[in-house]
């Protein structure tokens, strides 16, 4: 199949309004021919003829920019009513011929208002991920191109992208969904620290806190902050308002006061521009805050403004947050915003239910004691008030909220009136009382993610592999791994989830390091992800012995440099390669 029967086939089988060609090698005089080949309406191409955009009658085009590199037009969807900007780039193939092409991306991102979407081939990569075989790609390479994303405001479309087979050409055609499911999201109150600063809030929470309510500590507290959630939202509308709304108002009528007082200057004019011009100054600290606590920019120092960044970070994360599509376990990919919550409760409903752990337990006596009866005195004594004030003060106040929606912030601020009921519920909780679970999904596989004892039995079940395979080394019969003289004989390296274990390449130590394995993953209750591990040899080891551990071991053998934290482990000479991968995520 040619590339014009391809595009025909793709056309029809898809309904596509609108086609883009990267580079037709056709001069333009040929542009009108396959216009009516593909059956469309219109098309334009850019000054050098490297993209080519056809359109059909259901959609009008109006050109806003056109360059060698890139054509822009806002498109009107006649029959939906909607419009957006499009841009279609065809990139320069070396660093300084791009130069231009972000500087005009940069132009049009300050120009253009409404839904932008930028498409096409940059000649240039955002990951390393995307970059197959060859030599390992240097991220150093695209940082112009990063620069410009961040500064453009512009984010990966992700999964409304489709790769389909690069039938009738040497490149894989891309299709875009550029109209999305409409779900009304579900607002759920989260307290704004800004609240804090207004004269009237510790009258009104401490007016709806004081109501009487009964039940166990746990419940009265549950009641009263629901309660208190609902005072707020209705409060919040009352006093401060539309933040970005009045900020836009404010500004306006400093304008018309300017121009009264130049007009006609009076101590009257410029006392009212004066007030108005406080009042836009307290608008806008309002709405730096609040945009600087959704957005989590904990790290900019106190007296920054860059709205346009906070308003970039918060929608960013709001796509994060948003799914088009997923891919379940079997690699299928699941679209439509129903099926996508069926399968995600499918999913939990099975990592959560019960499973009975069939261990030897007797293995937890190698432990040692380390807590005497005067230590586990001091630390099952129920906390004091004053104890439970200083935990709440030293909490970080700009830390996410809970699901409640209250963060630490409201607890400080309200402490003297909200102490006597959080008091009660620890005093209650060290009695014994169950915290409420707060999650959708119910757990019945041991403690659940977030519980006040998960990290302490984690440490322990790390502590007892640690143990296991430091006891390795004592044993005669056991190879240990190589080491240069004088160095520490070490086994293992252990942070959170990550563990990387050294060890000969023999059967006899290799399968004693798999039963320790086996049985920690019997006494806990966690399973080792095979599929995300693997096995990292020296350079120059024998292939015998590569086939033997991947075959023992079932892991994957892996090149250096692996990774671990986050950070490269790699042998010999240090390459900027290795952090590629590092510079892109930063």
């Amino acid at each position: 199949m040619g590339a014009c029967e391809r595009l025909k086939s793709l056309k029809t089988q898809n309904q596509l309004p609108l086609i883009c060609i990267q580079e037709p090698k056709r001069k333009a005089k040929h542009l009108i021919k396959y216009t009516m080949k593909l059956g469309f309406q219109h098309a334009t191409n850019n000054l050098n003829n490297k993209i080519w955009l056809f359109l059909d009658s259901s959609i009008t085009v109006h050109v806003i920019a056109n360059s060698h590199q890139l054509i822009t037009c806002h498109i009107t969807c006649i029959n939906s009513c909607t419009s957006f900007d499009l841009t279609t780039v065809y990139a320069e193939c070396t660093i300084p011929l791009r130069k231009p092409l972000w500087e005009e991306l940069l132009s049009l991102s300050n120009k253009l208002k409404g839904p932008w979407e930028v498409i096409g081939d940059f000649n240039m990569i955002t990951c390393p991920e995307e970059k197959h075989g060859g030599a390992p790609y240097n991220m150093q390479k695209s940082m112009d191109f990063l620069e410009c994303l961040t500064d453009c405001g512009l984010i990966d479309a992700g999964y409304t992208v489709s790769h389909l087979a690069s039938t009738g050409s040497d490149h894989a055609p891309l299709l875009v969904k550029v109209e999305k499911e409409k779900v009304i999201p579900i607002r759920y109150f989260k307290f704004l620290n800004v609240w804090c600063k207004h004269k009237d809030f510790q009258d009104t929470v401490k007016e709806e806190w004081m109501k009487p309510t009964q039940g166990t500590a746990m419940w009265q507290l549950h009641i009263k902050l629901k309660a208190v959630a609902k005072r707020l939202s209705s409060w919040s509308r009352a006093t401060f308002g539309d933040i970005f709304k009045d900020v836009k108002e404010a500004e306006e009528q400093i304008e018309d006061l300017e121009k009264k007082h130049i007009a006609n200057p009076s101590d009257e004019t410029r006392s009212n521009l004066n007030k108005t011009r406080a009042e836009f100054i307290r608008l806008v600290k309002n709405q730096d805050e609040i945009l600087r606590q959704k957005a989590k920019a904990r790290w900019l120092k106190d007296g920054d403004k860059n709205t346009a960044y906070f308003h970039n970070v918060i929608k960013d994360r709001r796509r994060k947050l948003n799914l088009d599509s997923i891919m379940d376990n079997e690699g299928h990919r699941i679209e439509g915003h129903q099926n996508i919550a069926n399968a995600a409760v499918k999913h939990f409903e099975e990592l959560f239910k019960y499973q009975e752990i069939k261990g030897n337990f007797k293995i937890l006596d190698i432990i040692p004691q380390m807590v005497n009866e005067e230590m586990n005195s001091m630390l099952t004594a129920k906390p004091t008030k004053q104890e439970v004030i200083n935990a709440i003060e030293n909490m970080d106040p700009e830390s996410a909220p809970g699901p409640d929606g209250f963060g630490a912030k409201y607890f400080q601020t309200c402490i003297d009136c909200i102490i006597n009921d959080v008091h009660n519920v620890v005093t209650e909780f060290f009695e014994g009382a169950e915290v409420p679970r707060n999650g959708f999904f119910r757990s019945n596989r041991g403690l659940r993610q977030g519980d006040p004892l998960s990290p302490s039995l984690f440490v322990i079940c790390v502590e007892l592999l640690s143990i296991m395979l430091n006891n390795l080394v004592v044993d005669e019969n056991y190879t240990r791994f190589y080491r240069p003289n004088k160095a520490y004989h070490i086994t293992h390296l252990a942070f959170a989830d990550d563990v990387i274990l050294f060890t000969s390449g023999k059967p006899a130590d290799l399968r004693n390091v798999l039963k320790i394995l086996t049985v920690y993953e019997n006494v806990s209750g966690q399973q080792i992800n095979k599929q995300k591990s693997c096995v990292a040899f020296a350079p120059k080891a024998n292939m015998e012995i590569i086939h033997r551990v991947t075959h023992l071991t079932e892991m994957h053998r892996k090149e250096w440099p692996i990774k671990y934290l986050g950070c490269p482990l790699f042998v010999g000479r240090m390459k900027i390669i290795y952090f590629s991968e590092m510079v892109q995520s930063i």
